[in-house]
């Protein structure tokens, strides 16, 4: 046994992670995105080399419906343990895709999300998502829902909740107990601000 103590807090941590998702898995299932985002900040650690651990974003993974225990127990292990380098923000990742996990491609800095995935299908259900699961990574009670100032959810004809230069997303954000807030999500340079 190494005597180092900080060898020893990340093999409890990731002996104590692992049983935390198996939890996790038998009570939610195939909806893993229902977990409550405090629970799931709650895996956050830095080991001590250096490299960190991503279960926080367990939510947010696109597993299907049908997945297996094993598949997910991929995912876990392709998230406890990862180089921060190739997740420089993991607060603007919308959605991880397992398939590039498992290949060991976790480069996701593209920004907030993948523009092929929106290209095609429902793109007002995921542009609502988008929004939502931005504000989330700020206001941490749960999004239930955001539309425009009249109630309408992002679509065509309010310009996705986008102002018309494209520096600017605002609506309204409905939390998870019923309350509202205005809210923008603006570009400040290279950045995003997000404000309520």
């Amino acid at each position: 046994m190494d005597r180092n103590p900080a060898f020893g807090q990340d093999k409890t941590y990731a002996d104590t992670a692992r049983r935390v998702t198996d939890l996790l898995w038998e009570t939610t299932g195939d909806n893993l995105a229902a977990t409550p985002p405090p629970y799931l900040q709650s895996l956050n650690h830095e080991y001590s080399d250096g490299t960190v651990s991503l279960l926080p974003l367990l939510g947010r993974t696109d597993l299907p419906a049908d997945a297996t225990y094993e598949e997910f127990s991929e995912v876990v292990e392709g998230l406890i343990k990862v180089d921060p380098t190739q997740w420089p923000d993991p607060e603007t990742i919308l959605e991880v895709r397992t398939d590039r996990l498992r290949e060991g491609t976790e480069d996701f800095s593209e920004g907030f999300f993948d523009t092929e995935d929106f290209a095609e299908g429902d793109f007002a259900g995921k542009m609502s998502t988008f929004l939502k699961r931005t504000i989330a990574t700020v206001y941490r009670d749960g999004v239930r829902s955001v539309t425009d100032e009249n109630g309408n959810p992002p679509g065509e004809n309010n310009n996705f909740l986008m102002s018309e230069d494209g520096t600017e997303f605002a609506g309204v954000f409905t939390g998870a107990k019923g309350e509202r807030y205005p809210f923008s999500i603006s570009q400040n340079g290279n950045d995003w601000r997000i404000a309520y």
